[in-house]
């Protein structure tokens, strides 16, 4: 049976989300801390079995703290974190085009646009949002950077890997 260019491709891409997504499941579920460290509040969480291996009962507590480090929250993290990259980043290239829309305007358009006088404040507070947005936007770059570092576990994924991790969590 031959396949079609275009189903391998679909083929290929599914195979590199599965091995994205276990890149991704891996580190997390060999560092959790199921199973070790002590009993005091700063310890790794640990299971604790009392009856049989039927019955294990489980500190909310635990899971708590192993629920905040989970590949599904790692992944809820980046996702947010590249939304807001992209959400800021439109709003920074429209803040660019209105700014330089007022640097550009000639004296009689801005007498036009401005009859009462206000064109100095109105560029200056265009000036004021594109700096503060450009601002965000760098946190923003950051915070997507550590996220999927804590997501990768410091392992740099190749572009088509990465490619695969935004098509699987829909971005």
């Amino acid at each position: 049976m031959i396949l079609s260019n275009a189903t391998t491709r679909q083929a290929r891409s599914a195979k590199r989300a599965v091995l994205v997504f276990l890149l991704l499941c891996l580190p997390v579920s060999l560092t959790a801390g199921i199973g070790g460290g002590g009993g005091d509040e700063n310890s790794a969480p640990r299971l604790t079995v009392s009856g049989g291996p039927e019955q294990a009962h489980v500190t909310s507590r635990a899971i708590a703290r192993v629920a905040g480090e989970s590949t599904p929250s790692r992944l809820r993290a980046y996702r947010a974190a590249v939304e807001r990259m992209d959400r800021l980043t439109r709003l920074h290239a429209r803040a660019g085009r209105s700014l330089a829309r007022l640097d550009s305007m000639s004296d009689p358009e801005r007498r036009s646009a401005y009859p009462g006088g206000g064109y100095d404040a109105a560029l200056a507070a265009a000036r004021a949002t594109h700096a503060d947005l450009a601002r965000q936007l760098e946190q923003a770059e950051t915070t997507r950077r550590a996220s999927l570092h804590g997501l990768t576990g410091g392992r740099l994924l190749p572009p088509g890997d990465l490619a695969a991790l935004h098509r699987m969590l829909g971005l």
